[in-house]
């Protein structure tokens, strides 16, 4: 239990530290915080664990086996920029495809300009 938000993660009100280990291929850190929530800084996968006064578990995110994504919120952005660019290349074909099959007309471009009261 606990909660993981925007480079933090908070457990329990009963905890009085946190352990967090962060897993980067061979390379792991390992930072001991005081109080119920713990700085997760640019870390991308790791877990945490929670203990109590007298150094028992009460909280935990993610195991040593299995490391947790702590960085969730980019990958989104990420994919919004995807289907943004998906959207526009689309658009973009079909705006493409109208004027090259379109009847190229006169050539000349009649306006009319109204004021309606």
């Amino acid at each position: 239990s606990g909660t993981l938000s925007a480079g933090r993660w908070c457990a329990t009100e009963s905890a009085a530290e946190v352990l967090f280990v962060a897993v980067g291929g061979a390379i792991s850190s390992v930072r001991r915080s005081a109080g119920a929530c713990a700085d997760l800084g640019g870390a991308e996968r790791g877990y945490l664990i929670a203990f109590n006064g007298k150094l028992r578990p009460v909280a935990a995110l993610g195991n040593p086996d299995t490391p947790v994504a702590l960085r969730q919120a980019a990958g989104r952005a990420d994919q919004t920029i995807t289907y943004a660019g998906i959207g526009l290349a689309v658009t973009a074909s079909v705006v493409i495809a109208y004027l090259l099959l379109s009847d190229p007309g006169s050539g000349n471009l009649q306006l009319t300009v109204q004021r309606a009261p």
